[in-house]
């Protein structure tokens, strides 16, 4: 794979021949895949888990990841993908189950971002 836009594409085939499609990439990641996610996910209704961090997000001391983590809960919103920030370690066995959920019923693209103080452990 050479970038996230072709692994959300690798998705798609994965649902058509039916697999439940999860994709685990960077916040900046998403940004860069949002073609393949309008044209192939939402146009024909292909739901797929993306699975991310969130890095730029409010707390997060990486200057390199401040103007990606700004615009992804606008971004997010704007491609109307839902979506969840996991903040605590409680709430991931019960997102995902929401996530799935959600994915069978609408058909659509779903979301899960886990905040900058899961996946930055030192």
């Amino acid at each position: 794979m050479t970038n996230e836009g072709e692994g959300v594409a690798i998705c798609a085939g994965a649902w058509m021949a039916g697999r439940m499609p999860v994709i685990v990439l960077e916040t900046s990641g998403i940004l860069l895949s949002t073609y393949a996610l309008m044209r192939c996910h939402a146009t024909f209704g292909i739901p797929i888990l993306m699975l991310s961090t969130y890095r730029g997000g409010l707390g997060d001391q990486e200057w390199y990841a401040v103007h990606t983590g700004a615009v992804l809960p606008q971004l997010l919103q704007s491609l109307r993908i839902p979506c969840k920030v996991v903040q605590s370690v409680d709430e991931v066995a019960a997102t995902f189950v929401d996530a799935r959920r959600t994915m069978d019923a609408s058909l659509h693209p779903v979301s899960v971002v886990m905040d900058v103080r899961l996946t930055d452990r030192e």
